[in-house]
């Protein structure tokens, strides 16, 4: 059996894990951060967002993605640190917050959650969009589906084009 090592600790909560060049990424939901955490298990703030959710993932380039539900936009990481917007999600909602979970396919295509309702409370109303790798804007995928969320990468899915 592999034995278990802690690897960092005083952290809040530790969401959305990537490997990633051989580093952990994680965003620590209740410090707003998103971090990289290399083999010896230092931790470095590699970006902040007001944001409750935040998740990441990496463009092929290497580049950092950050669901920053708060600003209801995409995030990205550019090399001299800055966040720029990569989509913006405002059109889609006027709560005061969107977006959740985020993958990003073998074809560059995103895809991010959101759970249809402002957290904690409200009716589930699941929803997928996709940001394109021509990006055009981002575009509902899926609305009102099954609580559980799926996207398989390198996958077609099925009546989804773009106009």
């Amino acid at each position: 059996m592999a034995k278990l090592t802690t690897v960092l600790e005083g952290r809040v909560f530790l969401e959305s894990p990537r490997w990633r060049e051989g580093a952990l990424w994680v965003a620590d939901w209740g410090a707003h951060e998103a971090l990289r955490i290399d083999g010896e298990g230092r931790a470095e703030v590699v970006a902040r967002t007001n944001s409750f959710p935040m998740c990441i993932e990496h463009l092929p380039d290497g580049r950092l993605l950050i669901v920053d539900s708060a600003e209801r936009r995409l995030a990205r990481r550019e090399p001299d640190g800055s966040l720029a917007t990569h989509a913006d999600f405002s059109a889609f909602t006027e709560r005061k917050a969107f977006g959740n979970d985020i993958v990003v396919d073998g074809r560059c295509n995103i895809y991010v959650n959101d759970v249809g309702f402002d957290f904690p409370g409200g009716e589930f109303r699941p929803g997928i969009y996709i940001v394109g790798q021509d990006w055009r804007g981002p575009k509902a995928l899926e609305e009102g589906g099954p609580s559980g969320q799926i996207v398989a990468v390198e996958v077609a899915v099925p009546g989804v084009g773009w106009p």
